[in-house]
């Protein structure tokens, strides 16, 4: 089995799947405590550092799943949602490292980040035949 086949392989596995819609709802509930939290709060700093970590988890969703389906990646409308939302996750970041980071324009796109919640209906059919309905 070669190596492409075998992350083909587990990028379909229901643990893969079910893995990654834990980490989106942990990831939810860290960006609203990363909105309600003063930004000079000590514990600010660990869910910032959470923060890079669903970051990386993220990242590497992403190089796996283009990595083995590098022409089909993008006729997904939940993969374009998701590069959309890894985007606006590495804006925010290039804004706060830059110092750029006005708090309006950074609340803006955390509010925008938990909209990858809605990722977890791809896994109910019924609830996605739905939200495309709607």
């Amino acid at each position: 089995m070669d190596f492409q086949t075998f992350v083909l392989r587990v990028v379909n596995t229901s643990y893969f799947k079910t893995f990654i819609i834990v980490v989106i709802m942990i990831n939810t509930v860290q960006i609203s405590l990363l909105v309600s939290i003063p930004h000079t709060s000590p514990a600010s700093a660990y869910v910032r550092i959470a923060d890079h970590c669903f970051l990386g988890i993220y990242t590497t969703e992403f190089i796996m799943k283009i990595y083995v389906l590098p022409r089909s990646y993008f006729l997904n409308a939940f993969n374009c949602f998701d590069f959309f939302i890894l985007i606006i996750s590495y804006l925010e970041l290039i804004l706060q490292s830059s110092g750029l980071d006005n708090v309006g324009t950074l609340k803006a796109l955390r509010i925008i980040r938990t909209f990858r919640a809605l990722r977890s209906v791809s896994f109910i059919k019924g609830l996605q035949v739905f939200c495309f309905t709607v």
